[in-house]
């Protein structure tokens, strides 16, 4: 059973253009992954500063100062691999202060003004 003069490099150029249509697509999510990480990591460093500033409030208390400056330090130093752990824990030291009744009423009034 022999194939017509045409089919074969039909089937070949069938094949190449799938592997480029992969190629292709594979780059473009690639891409996007890369983007999404450069965000996130924009986003988590902004976080860790934002908490860097809320200890220089002279309502905090030097223990709580230490814990989140420790924290957020270590959050904005950390590479990939233990990066969930240090935002765990800058999350941690957020929440013991968030239980401050003061950090509550400053973020509501810092939240009312940058809107305005």
């Amino acid at each position: 059973m022999d194939l017509p003069i045409f089919v074969a490099p039909l089937i070949i150029l069938l094949i190449i253009w799938y592997l480029t249509f992969s190629a292709t697509r594979l780059d473009r999510l690639h891409q996007r992954v890369e983007t999404s990480w450069a965000n996130l990591d924009a986003i988590l460093q902004r976080r860790a500063s934002l908490a860097l500033e809320l200890t220089h409030f002279p309502e905090t208390d030097p223990a709580g100062n230490l814990l989140l400056t420790s924290a957020a330090h270590h959050a904005r130093a950390a590479d990939i691999s233990v990066r969930s752990e240090a935002e765990s824990s800058l999350t941690a030291a957020l929440l013991l202060l968030r239980q401050e009744s003061w950090l509550v009423r400053n973020t509501q009034i810092y939240s009312k003004n940058s809107i305005r």
